[in-house]
């Protein structure tokens, strides 16, 4: 599998420049194809409804069209990234509401991801799973999603960590090569990391680790497994232990997002502060 196609929605604001900073970083390593994404709204009647999820500017008079005004924006948005002079990317717009454009534009243009950033008071990731714009796109994308949060203080991607838990130990509900294959190109090394709920049977770490070492091609650094008496601060220190980058959920259909806010997953792990969390579909 050859890594072709990312997307990534902006909006104009700080937590997309960020996502486009990100982007750019990550297109160079997988030589891959950027599409710039923006929805829009069309003019609406005074008496007209502004959909949920749209966004709305003020036209000034002297553009002919919507479409123009707002192409000219990403250009002077886009102007502040002289990489764009002589990185392969294309710009896609639209009229609508926002997370429908970006999933269909990633079901039309086949792409490999959609990379997109979060925003909020404190920028948290712990935001993204409180129907934000970037949750609702990650249950609804046909592909997986890297989501990175405003005050991401690290753009290394050389250790993921992959997130298991009990119910998903050897059941494969997202594509594998892609995984594979992001792993390979980026030369990341991957750590698997599980939280133990009270009345879970004693784990196989040597089954474990020999399944995804083999599905995904790749040797698998370590098992790190935790319990709900484990500390924040022991979770704190084991990421600065083992210098994660990015930090990867396995998505399935039923109750996956709800399911991380409960204790039994312990939802530190997740919602640790500035990591980039990247959604496997």
């Amino acid at each position: 599998m050859k890594l072709t196609k990312i997307l990534i929605p902006i909006d104009f604001s700080q937590a997309a420049a960020t996502a486009i900073s990100y982007a750019l970083m990550l297109a160079r390593k997988l030589n891959v194809e950027m599409i710039i994404a923006h929805a829009y709204t069309a003019p609406i009647p005074s008496n007209g409804f502004v959909g949920v999820g749209t966004m709305t500017y003020s036209v000034p008079d002297n553009f002919p069209s919507y479409e123009e005004y707002y192409r000219n924006k990403i250009k002077e948005f886009l102007e502040n990234y002289p990489e764009f002079q002589t990185e392969n990317y294309k710009l896609i717009m639209g009229v609508g509401a926002i997370e429908n454009f970006i999933c269909q534009t990633a079901k039309d243009e086949n792409v490999d991801m959609i990379l997109m950033g979060t925003e909020g008071i404190d920028s948290s990731i712990e935001e993204f799973f409180m129907g934000t714009l970037s949750e609702k796109v990650s249950r609804n994308a046909p592909c997986p999603v890297l989501v990175i949060p405003e005050t991401i203080e690290s753009y290394n991607i050389k250790n993921i960590g992959l997130a298991l838990d009990k119910d998903n130990f050897f059941e494969i509900s997202f594509k594998p090569d892609f995984f594979a294959k992001l792993l390979k190109t980026l030369d990341a090394s991957i750590s698997l990391i599980h939280f133990s709920e009270n009345d879970e049977k004693e784990i196989n770490e040597k089954e474990v680790n020999e399944y995804y070492s083999k599905i995904l091609n790749t040797e698998i650094v370590a098992f790190h497994c935790f319990n709900d008496a484990d500390p924040q601060e022991k979770i704190s220190k084991f990421y600065w232990q083992n210098s994660i980058d990015v930090l990867t959920l396995i998505y399935r259909d039923h109750g996956f997002f709800e399911k991380l806010l409960n204790k039994g997953f312990r939802k530190e792990l997740v919602f640790h502060s500035n990591l980039p969390l990247l959604i496997l579909k």
